[in-house]
């Protein structure tokens, strides 16, 4: 899922010194010329160009959306973005935060824009970030795409605690809609994993009573059933998941999909019952040696 640059690129063979200037019209009129591009790359990396990179990013103002969709110039941001100061980044967010749900899903866009959640440490960031989330649609259009999830699962592991709650409140009420879905299933996998409140596992846990059969017996919801036995095991909530299983259980079984879940449910419990007959020999064993 996630958009990686692949070690072919020429990015990771040597070049040599060039006379190209590292300007807007230099890297605009590069973009067709992947030679060029990464010699540009390799200048902005240099540690002796700090602060005509800094200008450049003033320079560039208005193009990144075209850069980070660009099949060459998509490499160069996201080098851009790695070295750039956090207020260099800032502007840059404030430029694409209006598209960055969107183009988060689009092949070329998704790796410079994945670079920018993981760089993301301030509320200013974070705020530009999520914003771009807050349209029901461009939500959904995103968790349920292949490199779009593979954003909104970056954000879901990364974002600080003082941002959980406005994240939340953006994904919780589509968890259904998401986990029927090949990425989306994903994203929500990732969303419980890191879901570490009480009230939020309560939130998640009233989706699920109330879509539970609906997902169940879907082609990937049933994953998410399945999932929740495994990761809420030792939570009150997973005793509810079980209840309602055992509940639902002879219509589960009809179901080619819910059916896996009914044979994790019986694994489960059959592994139980081994432990708890292996620690009764480790007694008797013990016991025995010891008269």
């Amino acid at each position: 899922m996630e958009h990686s640059q692949s070690n072919n690129h020429p990015m990771h063979h040597q070049t040599q010194p060039t006379s190209i200037e590292l300007s807007k019209n230099s890297i605009m009129a590069s973009l067709n010329n992947q030679q060029n591009m990464i010699i540009l790359q390799e200048k902005i990396k240099n540690p002796a160009n700090k602060e005509i990179v800094s200008s450049l990013v003033e320079e560039l103002k208005g193009e990144y959306r075209n850069l980070i969709n660009d099949k060459n110039g998509n490499y160069f941001c996201t080098d851009l973005f790695k070295t750039c100061k956090q207020k260099e980044r800032i502007l840059i967010l404030e430029e694409l935060s209006p598209i960055i749900s969107e183009d988060c899903a689009k092949n070329y866009a998704t790796h410079p824009i994945q670079t920018l959640i993981e760089l993301s440490k301030c509320i200013i960031e974070y705020n530009l970030i999520l914003s771009s989330f807050e349209d029901k649609n461009k939500l959904i259009y995103a968790a349920t795409s292949p490199n779009g999830a593979y954003a909104i699962q970056k954000i879901s592991k990364r974002i600080p605690s003082s941002f959980r709650v406005e994240f939340n409140n953006l994904f919780i009420p589509f968890i259904s809609l998401f986990s029927k879905q090949q990425y989306g299933i994903v994203s929500v996998k990732q969303f419980i994993s890191n879901t570490r409140n009480e009230e939020t596992r309560k939130k998640v846990l009233d989706i699920v009573k109330t879509n539970f059969m609906n997902l169940a017996v879907d082609k990937y919801g049933n994953y998410l059933i399945q999932f929740l036995l495994e990761i809420w095991n030792n939570f009150p909530e997973g005793n509810e998941i079980k209840d309602l299983i055992l509940r639902n259980f002879k219509e589960l079984m009809k179901s080619k999909y819910s059916y896996f879940i009914c044979l994790r449910f019986l694994n489960m419990f059959t592994i139980g019952i081994n432990i708890n007959k292996n620690r009764e020999e480790n007694i008797n064993n013990n016991f025995q040696n010891k008269q």
